[in-house]
């Protein structure tokens, strides 16, 4: 089995988004994530 790895783009904002949440549901802490498609999205394209 092979993959490919790469890089995140603004594009990805709302998979990474999902996952982090998941992630804190995960452990116990919903209320922690502070971040947003959008905020994700907007850090990725300043680089």
């Amino acid at each position: 089995m092979s993959f490919y790895l790469r890089d995140a783009t603004p594009d990805d904002a709302e998979t990474l988004h999902r996952f982090i949440v998941e992630l804190a549901v995960y452990e116990r802490a919903p209320s922690e994530v502070e971040t947003t498609p959008l905020l994700l999205s907007q850090h990725m394209q300043a680089g």
